[in-house]
């Protein structure tokens, strides 16, 4: 009985193949390497050198401006780049996150194109959104929902030239809500289509030219798997734009269920919306009278916390170390503690055990803001002791929005 040639490899030639294989991984971590340090830079530059000029003064007040939002601008970049990393690493180890409840896609949808505008502005690529229903119920994560669609739509405006165009769409399709992103850029060749998907797949040298680690759409693809989804690309080829398509399982509404015999119909309890230019409240005032404890190592990252929360009526009390915390503690008591975890000496977790064993203070609330940022850390915070797990940089809306919450202003 005769094998097939292939079916069996020689000794020598099973060395020759995991030779290959390894001299291939060797290359995409090194290309990837490079790419990421390049990616690093850029916006670092930018930051680094806005903020100098900062420093030396001498500008105009729309000059400081135009520098500020630089400065910020490049640093939700640095973000982005931090959390996909960190997204590979869960991908890699299956250990990604989803805090599923019953959620509006129409409203992840408006959310992530608002979010979108001025980056296809600057590029000068038109956006445009069309939604056809007026509630579109799924059961998945708001922020990684979220994050699928801002990954299409930072592919879509990446690669489609000044003057080009982008549209949203969301449609009902049978049992599941269809999400289109349709640009008119760059394409794919067909033969690369297979693998769009890939992560640090560029399957055409002319696209090194365009930023990014290339592990966008590999993530989104991976978000919309773990909701029960799909998501496709599709193109007539090079030039002539790219459709991306995802697919999500539908959630009957509160009135079909109710109509049906189940459910009771209540409403779900919302948190407070996010405005589209990142203010998540009119009335500077929300925390007037709270009182808040911030700890942290870092004195720029105190100075902060304290601008932030002290901008929003609260009464800030500083802490650098575990210690100072617990000393402030014994004659000031929080509403809310905001603490680092990564601290020298006593760090986070030491502080919450021991404040939890205080009672005064065992049920204060806590939130952890730190730059340990996986989901092992968020459980090992909660474990510890405290409510909320932020992870840093975080946005200052997000910030009040969690301390209001916890103090019961939301």
């Amino acid at each position: 009985m005769h094998g097939h040639p292939t079916e069996t490899l020689t000794p020598l030639e099973s060395e020759r193949a995991a030779r290959l294989e390894a001299e291939r991984v060797s290359a995409v971590k090194d290309q990837f390497l490079a790419t990421l340090g390049h990616e690093l830079r850029t916006p670092l530059n930018a930051i680094l050198g806005w903020s100098r000029l900062l420093e030396l003064g001498h500008m105009k007040q729309e000059e400081v401006q135009r520098g500020a939002q630089t400065i910020a601008r490049n640093a939700r970049v640095l973000a982005e780049m931090v959390n996909d990393l960190l997204d590979l690493t869960g991908m890699m180890n299956g250990s990604i996150n989803i805090e599923a409840e019953e959620t509006d896609i129409r409203e992840i949808v408006h959310a992530a194109v608002d979010n979108a505008l001025m980056a296809a502005d600057t590029k000068g690529v038109a956006l445009h959104k069309q939604i056809d229903a007026p509630e579109c119920h799924v059961f998945g994560d708001p922020g990684r929902l979220q994050q699928v669609i801002r990954n299409l739509l930072s592919n879509a405006i990446k690669f489609t030239p000044r003057g080009g165009r982008v549209d949203v769409s969301l449609q009902l399709a049978g049992n599941h809500w269809r999400i289109l992103v349709a640009d008119s850029g760059a394409g794919i060749a067909a033969e690369s289509l297979p693998f769009v998907f890939d992560r640090f797949r560029r399957e055409d040298a002319s696209l090194k030219a365009y930023s990014g680690l290339g592990l966008g759409l590999a993530i989104a693809k991976q978000l919309v798997v773990l909701h029960g989804g799909t998501v496709s690309a599709s193109s007539a080829g090079p030039g002539l734009g790219t459709t991306f398509t995802v697919l999500l399982p539908r959630l009957a509404s509160r009135e079909e269920l109710s109509s049906t015999g189940y459910g009771n119909g209540a409403a779900l309890a919302h948190e407070p919306a996010v405005h589209a230019n990142g203010s998540l409240l009119e009335d500077e005032q929300f925390l007037d009278g709270l009182r808040v404890l911030v700890v942290d190592d870092e004195p720029d990252t105190l100075d902060l916390l304290k601008r932030v929360l002290g901008d929003s009526r609260a009464e800030v009390m500083a802490a650098p170390s575990a210690d100072a915390a617990l000393a402030t503690l014994s004659w000031f008591l929080p509403h809310v503690l905001v603490s680092d975890l990564s601290m020298p000496g006593r760090n986070g977790y030491d502080l919450i055990r021991t404040v939890r064993a205080g009672e005064r203070s065992k049920s204060l609330p806590a939130i952890a803001l730190t730059a340990f940022a996986r989901p092992e850390d968020a459980l090992r915070a909660q474990e510890a002791g405290f409510q909320v797990h932020l992870a840093k940089p975080v946005e200052p809306s997000e910030l009040i929005r969690v301390i209001a919450r916890l103090a019961g202003r939301a």
